[in-house]
């Protein structure tokens, strides 16, 4: 069985490193994404469960919920465009070995096949900051139900 020349293996290597570079880092925004997940549906599990415990209506905690649901389609598609990116990253590097195993220089595809996965991740990483102003929207918007501006400015005033 012939064997490649070492500068083909050694070329393959040098063109792979920047996709595999890319698959590691956004492995680690698909952990940090489904931790934030894993949150989210725990605490939309306490609430749906409180919602059902009582006796009444409980507006601020359906509100909470409807917020909360929109924040898990935000991370669900967040998650989505990630994958997206490291499905095509990694169809870079097969098609680099193949196109460079082969002698075939077919550099559009390549180029092609990047450019998707880095626009994946520009998507993800939109997402994941939509979701991250829903949830400081949120925490505003609860602190002050549990302390309104004009409260919080007559204790100022009183301790300055």
């Amino acid at each position: 069985m012939p064997t490649q020349p070492l500068d083909l293996v050694a070329g393959f290597v040098v063109s792979a490193i920047g996709p595999v570079v890319l698959i590691s880092g956004v492995g680690l925004l698909i952990l940090s994404t489904t931790n934030r997940l894993s949150h989210l549906i725990d605490r939309i599990r306490y609430i749906t469960d409180q919602i059902r415990k009582s006796d009444e209506r409980q507006p601020e905690l359906e509100e909470q919920l409807v917020v909360l649901m929109q924040r898990t389609r935000l991370l669900r598609r967040s998650l989505l465009m990630y994958m997206s990116c490291i499905f095509l990253d990694a169809a870079t590097v097969i098609m680099l070995f193949v196109l460079q195993l082969l002698r075939i220089d077919f550099g559009l595809l390549i180029a092609t096949l990047f450019s998707l996965s880095l626009l994946a991740l520009i998507a993800g990483i939109l997402f994941f900051t939509i979701d991250v102003k829903h949830n400081l929207d949120a925490l505003e918007i609860e602190s002050h139900r549990a302390h309104p501006p004009a409260a919080r400015l007559k204790k100022v005033k009183r301790n300055g």
